[in-house]
This record gives C-alpha cells, structure tokens and sequence, in this order.
C-alpha cells in the first residue's frame, strides 16, 4: 500500500528488473496520493504490563481508528462470530471484543451494546469475501484492529479471565508519494506504407498493471492476488524485448 514500506520496494524491485531487461531510459512521474498510514497500536495487560501489537483496520470512510491518546481501558471479552446468542451475558458495555474474522458485519452487534473496540484474528476463515465486509462507506465511530495468529493465542487466554487491558493507537490521513514507471520499447523508424504517411514507431501501444496492494489492513498488505498483473507486465516485457514488434510499445506500471 502506498505510504508503507512494502511499497516503496516494489517499485524499487521494479525499476531494477526493467533495467535488467535492457530498458536504460526509464520514464519516472513521481505524485502523491492520500492514504491512511498505520502509526501504531498496542493492546497492554494491565496487571503484567505484557504488551500486543495490534494494527489498525482500513478506516471507516474518513473515520481512523484512532483512540484518545490516554488510551480506551477495560476488559477484554471473546464475542465469537460476535452474534446476539454468543454476546448474551457478557459483560460487553464498556469493554474491547475480539472476534473471528469471519464474522460477517456482527462487529456492529457488540458496538450496539457499548464495546469501546473490536479486535479480529485469524480463526483460519480469512477470504476476500469476509475482509470486503470490513470496508465501510460510512464514517462510523468504531476503532477495529487486527492482531497476528500467535499473540491472537495470549488474547483469548486473557479473554477467558476477562482481563483488563489498556489500548493505544493512532493512524492518521497523509500525502505520500507514489511514481508510475514507463519503459519503451522504441519502434521501427521506418514507413508503415508507401504514401510515407505514418512511421512505425509513432504508432504506440501501452500495456499498463498497478503494482501497489490493497488491504484491509493496509500495514498487513501481502499483495499475492495484487501482483499478477504486474509479473504478467514483466513477463510481456521480456518477451517483446527478445522479439522486438515494429509498433512503439510503452509498459506503463502504476
């Protein structure tokens, strides 16, 4: 995701394989875009000063997660698939619920009882399906996390006991700066036909793919789906640079 590290060295791994493929003039239009940067989030045991890394989820339209810089303190409760049933006679008003990521949009349920934040882990049923339903268009007041497989482990433990627990997070709207890569692979300087009309190399095509990721939480953004668009865009180049067309063809990553 731009604004994140990852991206900044995909573009840099592309110019290199470009360069590698023989493109020496390389064309770079820098500009900036604004996306929501990750600056950080920690869930703390109060009683242990034990602390977990959280990461903070794609914001609900301009709403970050973001939390009161003294934190959001209470206990932590497990809400399963976070239905009605399996919320009853929890202590929910006031507390952080962790949930199974595949639990739909039921995040809202425990927000309807008074949960100050919602944290979601990997139960084994991550799909592109269950994090779409984590994008909001709305700007609703509902700090969501994400935390990694291991320390999902220590959370439930301190769910089972509820223990109380001390949030801290921040992530903030910035400009960031991202760059579009043009290669040419220049054409025949040569006529297309006898009336000398047009040459062949001022005919252009443009293959274009986008090289950044997407994510629903976008400093967690593998980009494996993401990327075959771009390896298609590398492989094409490297075909038509052993085997040169007569038209101009630009490959434009974005």
């Amino acid at each position: 995701v731009p604004g994140y590290p990852g991206h900044g060295k995909a573009f840099e791994f592309l110019r290199s394989e470009f360069v590698k493929l023989g493109f020496d003039d390389l064309q770079i239009e820098r500009y900036d875009v604004t996306v929501p940067v990750d600056q950080g989030a920690m869930l703390r045991v109060d009683e242990t000063g034990e602390q977990i890394k959280l990461y903070s989820l794609w914001p609900n339209h301009v709403q970050t997660p973001s939390l009161p810089a003294a934190g959001l303190s209470g206990p932590i409760v497990y809400g399963g698939k976070g239905t009605f049933k399996e919320l009853n006679g929890r202590p929910i008003a006031g507390s952080i619920v962790l949930l199974d990521f595949d639990c739909g949009q039921n995040y809202f349920n425990p927000r309807m009882l008074g949960a100050t934040a919602v944290v979601f882990f990997d139960n084994g049923r991550v799909t592109q399906g269950e994090a779409q339903d984590k994008f909001l268009l709305v700007p609703a007041d509902l700090p969501r996390f994400w935390v990694e497989k291991d320390d999902a482990q220590t959370l439930l433990g301190l769910a089972e006991k509820q223990a109380a627990v001390t949030m801290n997070a921040k992530m903030t709207w910035e400009e960031v700066p991202s760059w579009n890569l043009i290669a040419t692979l220049e054409g025949i300087d040569g006529y297309i036909t006898e009336r000398q009309e047009r040459k062949w190399k001022d005919q252009v095509i443009v293959l274009s793919s986008f090289y950044d990721a997407i994510s629903v939480v976008p400093a967690l953004a593998p980009g494996a789906e993401n990327a075959t668009g771009i390896a298609a865009l590398l492989e094409a180049a490297k075909a038509l640079k052993a085997n040169p067309p007569n038209y101009t063809v630009k490959f434009l990553a974005t």
